[in-house]
C-alpha cells in the first residue's frame, strides 16, 4: 500500500522543500558531470549560474546539462526559478496576484466571466467566509458535513494551497472512516486534524471531474491537466507553449515534482503529444523510442484541444495585470475546465516538456516592454 496521503508532518515539510529556492551546490555538479568533462561541466554550470537564467545547480542537472546536445548558446536561453522572481517584477502588477493564489476568489473571477471552472460545494473556513456554496465555520460544521454520506465522492484542497500539497479525494463514508484517494481508510477526526493542521486559510470541497472517454487510455479515472503559457500582451493573449502533466500511477494530483509523474511537450497547432519525459525521484529522463511508454503517449491527440485553447484565450484577458500566466485545463466529459493559473509561468515545465529553453525573442521582447534593463540571451 502506497504511503498515507494524509501525513501532516511529512506535508509540512515537503511543503516547505519545493517552495524554497534550492542553493547550489558544485559537487553536486561534480558528480554528474561526465568523467572526461567534469572540468568543462563545472564551467559551463558557473557561466549559466551567473547568467541571465541564473540557473541552479538541481536545475542545470535536471535540464540535462551534465551531458547535453545543446549548444552553449541554447543553454543560454533556459531560466531558473531564481530568474523567473526577478522577472516577475517587470511584466506583472502585483495587485492581480490575489486571484492565482486563493483559489475561492479565481472560482468567483470566473463564474463571473461565465468561464467553466472547478465547482465548489463547500468550504471550510474559520472565519465564516466563502462564496456560493456551504460555509463551514467551525470543528463540529466539519465532522458533520464529512460524516455525510450523499456529500461524497469530493476533491478536497487548502484555499490558497500551492503544488498540490494537502489535495485529496474522498471517496466515500466507511462508519467512522473516509476512504481517501481509493486506497486509505482514515478516521474522520484524523482528518479534520489533518486539514486544520496543513492549512490556516480553509479548505474547499469540490464536485470529482470525470476525465474524457479518450484521456482514460492515459490516466484511467484520475485526471491530468494541461500546463499553457500565455503571454499577456497589451493588445492580445498569445498561447507560447503548451504541456500535458500525467499523474504518476496511484496519484489523485498530477504536479511533476512527484516521483513517476509524467511531462507530455504537445504541438499547439494540432494538440498531439511530441514529446515526454519521466519524473524520477532526483531525475528527469527523456522517453525514449525504445521504452514502452513511448508508443502509449507519443502521438496521443488531447480531446478538445482547440475548444481548451480558446478558453485559456478568453480567461486570460480577464487577468489584465499579470502579463505571463500559466493556466492548467482538465479535459473532462464536459468539456475543457479551468483549474488555476499561475502568474508568471512556472517556466520550468515549459523548458522540461520541450527541451528548450523559454529566453527566446518573444519572451524576451515581452521583458524589455517592461522596462527590464538587464542582459538577456541575443
Amino acid at each position: 500500500m502506497p504511503p498515507s496521503p494524509l501525513d501532516l508532518k511529512a506535508h509540512l515539510k515537503l511543503r516547505k522543500t519545493l517552495s524554497t529556492v534550492s542553493s547550489s551546490s558544485l559537487i553536486d555538479v561534480w558528480k554528474r558531470a561526465p568523467v572526461k568533462d567534469k572540468i568543462g561541466c563545472l564551467i559551463r554550470f558557473l557561466r549559466l549560474r551567473f547568467s541571465s537564467g541564473k540557473l541552479s545547480s538541481n536545475e542545470f542537472i535536471q535540464f540535462g546539462f551534465c551531458n547535453s546536445n545543446l549548444s552553449f548558446k541554447e543553454q543560454k536561453n533556459f531560466a531558473g526559478k531564481r530568474a523567473q522572481q526577478a522577472f516577475n517584477l517587470f511584466y506583472n502588477d502585483k495587485t492581480w496576484y490575489a486571484a492565482t493564489k486563493h483559489k475561492l476568489l479565481f472560482e468567483t473571477l470566473m463564474k463571473g466571466a461565465e468561464i467553466p471552472c472547478a465547482e465548489t460545494v463547500a468550504v471550510y473556513d474559520r472565519k465564516g467566509r466563502g462564496a456560493a456554496a456551504l460555509i463551514l465555520k467551525s470543528n463540529d460544521d466539519l465532522m458533520a458535513f464529512l460524516s455525510e454520506k450523499s456529500n461524497f465522492p469530493l476533491f478536497a484542497k487548502p484555499t490558497t494551497g500551492l503544488l498540490s500539497i494537502g489535495s485529496f479525494r474522498i471517496d466515500s463514508v466507511l462508519e467512522n472512516d473516509l476512504l481517501i484517494n481509493g486506497t486509505h481508510e482514515i478516521p474522520i477526526d484524523e482528518v479534520c486534524n489533518y486539514i486544520k493542521g496543513i492549512s490556516k486559510k480553509g479548505y474547499l470541497f469540490q464536485k470529482v471531474l470525470e476525465p474524457h472517454s479518450d484521456m482514460v487510455k492515459l490516466t484511467k479515472d484520475a485526471i491530468a491537466s494541461a500546463r499553457f503559457l500565455i503571454f499577456n500582451l497589451d493588445d492580445k493573449a498569445i498561447i507560447h507553449s503548451c504541456c500535458l502533466k500525467l499523474p504518476a500511477e496511484g496519484e489523485v494530483a498530477d504536479n511533476f515534482w512527484r516521483a513517476g509523474s509524467i511531462l507530455c511537450n504537445i504541438d499547439i497547432e494540432d494538440g498531439k503529444i511530441i514529446r515526454a519525459c519521466l519524473k524520477q525521484e532526483s531525475d528527469v529522463e527523456a522517453i525514449s523510442n525504445s521504452s514502452d511508454l513511448h508508443d502509449k503517449i507519443i502521438g496521443f491527440k488531447l480531446p478538445d484541444f482547440k475548444d481548451a485553447e480558446s478558453l485559456v484565450m478568453k480567461a486570460a484577458r480577464n487577468l489584465a495585470g499579470i502579463k505571463v500566466q500559466s493556466w492548467d485545463v482538465a479535459f473532462t466529459n464536459n468539456g475543457p475546465v479551468l483549474l488555476e493559473v499561475n502568474y508568471g509561468g512556472d517556466l520550468n515545465l515549459s523548458q522540461l516538456a520541450s527541451g528548450n529553453g523559454v529566453m527566446e525573442k518573444e519572451y524576451c521582447d515581452l521583458l524589455r516592454q517592461s522596462n527590464f534593463r538587464g542582459k538577456l540571451p541575443s
